[in-house]
């Protein structure tokens, strides 16, 4: 077993070879290129461990594949023994690698780690209760990850060019058993996520949300005690983008109201409830799937939690559809 380096070097010809190096530990490889520098990561079940090239170069399969000619592993940190893929990617922002940490209750966070020339940076998280997580990094220099939790497979992005703030996390494809999922991006920041699925190898775009910015309307709702609107897109919203709404309301004057105020605003769509928001303003943000249908309606959901004076506290809801460009 090990990393088996399988490079044509510059000026040479091609040929077979049938060496390789051991670099242990071996569970889990990746390799890149930074500038001059070939690294590797290395991992095994609880350990991940990184080593440089250090042989003759021009090299040649037989040098890159002998063990004397890289440094010994050196261990960047632990990692989780049931989450063992590895991604190690390099460019224009640098070298990278991405990992999966343990988080206690048998979850895992993805994070990545930025190399410097000579060690590993402190670990940035990028997904919380992550599962199969894959990094790149576009022509640019920027970085893009995707992982499945929960919700499904999920995908964000660095916004800078330090490659230290990223994008909030969009849900690209739900519904599927997302086998081996990776992904590839250009420098515009379009691309695609592809795995392994129940009906055979699937594959979604990927491009940089955006924020509906068009006007807006309301939908309106009145009782006894209050008015409520709900604030949500007048114009259509396109595949993949983000539309925000939001619940407001006013008291109704009158004598004997017990009305207080909302206390807390429940966001749903369809009858999946998606937020809590226990503070005014209450609002939300949904996202568009890159997957729904132009032409078709997302239909959502506010659910008022009500303060009163005395008594049992009330709900109210308030339902809005959106319309999908196209």
């Amino acid at each position: 077993s090990g990393i088996t380096a399988p490079f044509q070097a510059s000026g040479t010809a091609a040929a077979a070879t049938a060496s390789q190096a051991d670099l242990a530990p071996n569970v889990g490889a990746a390799v890149a290129l930074q500038g001059d520098t070939l690294i590797a990561a290395l991992s095994d079940f609880a350990t991940l461990q990184w080593s440089r090239y250090a042989g003759p170069v021009p090299a040649t399969p037989e040098a890159l594949n002998t063990t004397a000619n890289w440094t010994p592993p050196t261990s960047i940190g632990p990692r989780s023994a049931a989450n063992t893929e590895t991604s190690l990617v390099a460019g224009a922002g640098g070298a990278y690698v991405g990992y999966a940490v343990d988080a206690g209750a048998g979850q895992a966070d993805f994070v990545i780690r930025r190399f410097d020339g000579a060690a590993w940076g402190t670990p940035t998280v990028v997904a919380k209760a992550a599962s199969k997580p894959d990094l790149y990094e576009d022509p640019a220099g920027r970085l893009h990850a995707l992982w499945t939790d929960a919700a499904g497979l999920r995908y964000r992005y660095t916004t800078d060019a330090a490659n230290a703030t990223w994008s909030a996390p969009q849900t690209v494809a739900t519904g599927d058993s997302f086998g081996f999922p990776r992904l590839a991006v250009n420098a515009a920041g379009s691309g695609w996520a592809v795995w392994a699925g129940g009906a055979g190898v699937r594959a979604v775009p990927l491009k940089r949300a955006t924020v509906y910015a068009g006007p807006q309307t309301s939908v309106t709702s009145t009782d006894s005690q209050a008015t409520y609107k709900l604030g949500v897109p007048r114009g259509c919203v396109s595949p993949g983008q983000g539309f925000r709404v939001t619940l407001t309301w006013k008291r109704q004057k009158r004598k004997g109201n017990l009305f207080v105020k909302v206390r807390r605003a429940d966001f749903y769509l369809q009858t999946k409830r998606l937020r809590a928001d226990t503070a005014a303003p209450f609002a939300y943000t949904y996202d568009v799937k890159p997957t729904q249908r132009p032409g078709s309606t997302i239909t959502l959901r506010a659910r008022a939690f009500i303060k009163v004076r005395h008594g049992t506290s009330p709900k109210k809801s308030i339902r809005a559809k959106v319309r999908v460009c196209g």
